[in-house]
């Protein structure tokens, strides 16, 4: 059995996504954003703590939203968590980052945005004409 990797996450963009097209001509979009936890402390007072996380997102959803993504716009992410491994260039020194691999992109809020989901009522059409069975 394989093991799971599987994130769900929600946070707003923290600037603008950069986009990136490869020699096919797929785009890749790469931005950040930042996750918010609420708690209360000992003495009742609130308190908040920020995790910043990079994402990024290949495949059919790049070109919906590359026109939707904006800073401070709200997300829910449905992604793979994924290590990047690079070699320094000042230092000769083995770095690495995580970073979250999108495999669903939801808007939630934002200036702006198209609603998938729309609110309107769908009301039938009239029909004159009796049905031919």
């Amino acid at each position: 059995m394989s093991d799971l990797n599987a994130i769900y996450i929600t946070g707003n963009l923290t600037k603008d996504p950069d986009v990136r097209y490869m020699p096919n001509g797929n785009a890749i979009l790469n931005f950040q954003i930042a996750s918010n936890e609420y708690f209360k402390k000992q003495d009742g007072s609130g308190g908040n703590a920020v995790v910043f996380i990079g994402i990024v997102l290949f495949g059919k959803q790049t070109e919906t939203l590359k026109d939707d993504l904006r800073k401070g716009v709200r997300v829910l992410i449905e992604g793979k968590l994924n290590q990047e491994f690079w070699k320094d260039t000042e230092s000769g020194a083995q770095r690495s980052k995580y970073k979250i691999k999108a495999m669903r992109v939801q808007v939630l809020s934002g200036n702006n945005i198209k609603k998938e989901n729309s609110k309107e009522e769908l009301k039938p059409e009239k029909d004159d004409e009796e049905a031919p069975f």
